[in-house]
């Protein structure tokens, strides 16, 4: 009537005829409210139900209808629809964005920021919740699982270090090394090259950095050095070379001029700085020296040696013996026949180191005799 639409309420009416300023829509009599849009020539009824959200644009501009019955008859609201909550994690209606995001997982979008005085769009990684954007310049990229190793998202890297495992990286051109946890890097120049096992690898290169787990050798400066404590040990520098592992009970370990010696109890080391000798005792000593050098090692207990009285033909049969017996064990020699009179000489080895005497009642008595002796370098060193 008069160019406006109007709806009345249940009841009986009628239209004037003369003059004929109003009339009756066809098929728009008895409209049912239950229904969720209603259209009748200009007039536009949405009916949002909780847990919904109704779409419409006003003269082009995108509105969200909140729960309730909305009733336009202005000629300038077009239906754009309604969508449930729980159907969609995520929808947009131009500037307007909806996220849910679940326990375990990152939504990777783009949001806009001011920096000085200016919008910047950057990347970002929402947590577990819900989140309402409006903003045209706000972008959806996806979900990542928060357990995912490496989550890269422009330039936002997430990387998961696992117990017992290394991440090696590249920054900026730099070699890094990440440790166990959780690591948020912000760089447009940033690489994850793979992980490594620290419990298998016991040396870990990567560019310029190398990591050990135990005692090790290397050179630092064109110098040698040793790691002896247990540990991780990171190095940032060109001029570092790893060598090779050595085993911390060896007796002596050697790069270079510089070395290592451990001496046990019970023994010395004999060694010569610049020709002089000079015995160290036992415990570790450490030596720097390219002219000080490590003889060998020597018991400072006593040493005995039995005494042993034999006769000339026993001394010839012993030796011939033993020549026989050394020539017998090459197979590719024929063995030789002993010579006469050889094996006929017997030596009772038992008795060899015993001297035989008599007493004045004529009775034998074996008599053994044994001689305990040190090296003057053993008494020095005790």
């Amino acid at each position: 009537m008069n160019g406006k639409t109007y709806a009345v309420a249940e009841g009986r009416w009628w239209l004037m005829k003369n003059p004929i300023k109003a009339h009756w829509f066809k098929d728009a009599k008895n409209q049912t409210l239950d229904d969720d849009f209603i259209t009748v020539g200009q007039v536009r009824i949405v009916r949002v139900l909780p847990g919904e959200v109704g779409l419409i644009r006003e003269q082009g501009t995108e509105v969200l209808l909140d729960v309730g019955t909305h009733v336009f008859n202005s000629g300038i609201v077009s239906v754009q629809g309604k969508v449930k909550y729980d159907e969609l994690k995520n929808f947009n209606h131009g500037r307007y964005h909806y996220l849910r995001v679940d326990r375990g997982y990152f939504a990777r979008v783009w949001a806009v920021v001011m920096t000085d005085g200016m919008e910047t769009v950057v990347p970002r990684l929402l947590g577990q919740g819900t989140h309402y954007i409006a903003n045209h310049m706000f972008k959806f990229d996806g979900f990542s699982k928060v357990s995912d190793p490496v989550i890269a998202h422009g330039s936002i890297h997430k990387v998961n270090v696992v117990k017992g495992k290394i991440a090696k990286c590249v920054q900026d051109t730099t070699s890094r090394l990440l440790g166990e946890g959780e690591h948020t890097i912000e760089s447009t120049d940033f690489q994850v090259v793979g992980f490594e096992d620290i419990m298998k690898s016991h040396c870990i290169q990567h560019g310029t950095i190398t990591t050990k787990g135990k005692v090790a050798l290397a050179w630092k400066d064109n110098d040698p050095i040793f790691i002896t404590e247990p540990g991780l040990y990171e190095f940032d520098s060109a001029d570092f070379s790893f060598d090779s592992f050595r085993d911390a009970e060896e007796r002596l370990i050697q790069l270079g001029a510089k070395k290592i010696v451990q001496v046990q109890t019970g023994r010395v080391g004999v060694t010569y700085d610049n020709g002089v000798l000079k015995v160290l005792r036992n415990g570790t000593h450490e030596i720097d020296s390219a002219t000080h050098i490590v003889h060998r090692f020597l018991s400072i207990q006593e040493k005995s040696i039995r005494l042993a009285t034999l006769s000339g033909n026993e001394k010839l049969a012993r030796s011939m013996k033993r020549s026989q017996a050394g020539k017998q064990s090459d197979a590719s020699a024929k063995p030789n026949k002993p010579k006469q009179g050889v094996s006929d000489l017997i030596v009772d080895d038992k008795d060899a180191d015993l001297t035989i005497c008599e007493t004045k009642d004529l009775v034998k008595v074996g008599i053994r005799a044994d001689v305990f002796f040190q090296s003057p370098i053993q008494r020095n060193a005790s």
